[in-house]
């Protein structure tokens, strides 16, 4: 089994082309750590495309051998400076963890 860890935020920027450009960088951001990070497997994500108000602004999905691999991934110091970076981008932050 894996866990798939999924995040999603709301993006302080007003219009569509200043989200979609903040929420590539979050992408680039946490995309980057894949293979800085020993225990993250895959990371992948982007902007919304969709234009339904109820959507949210960016997500990722990132991949993990164990729960105990995501919560090292957590605390990881590279991954504390870049999720900081990413918070000054949002509003608003949500996510799911799960077994496959």
């Amino acid at each position: 089994m894996t866990v798939k860890h999924i995040v999603v935020w709301r993006l302080k920027a007003q219009d569509h082309e200043a989200k979609r450009r903040d929420g590539q960088r979050v992408v680039e951001l946490l995309g980057g750590l894949v293979g800085i990070v020993p225990s993250l497997i895959s990371l992948e994500g982007g902007p919304n495309i969709a234009p339904l108000e109820r959507n949210w602004d960016v997500a990722i999905v990132a991949e993990f051998a164990s729960l105990d691999d995501m919560m090292a991934y957590q605390v990881h110091p590279e991954h504390v400076k870049r999720a900081a970076q990413v918070r000054e981008l949002a509003e608003q932050v949500t996510g799911v963890d799960y077994e496959v």
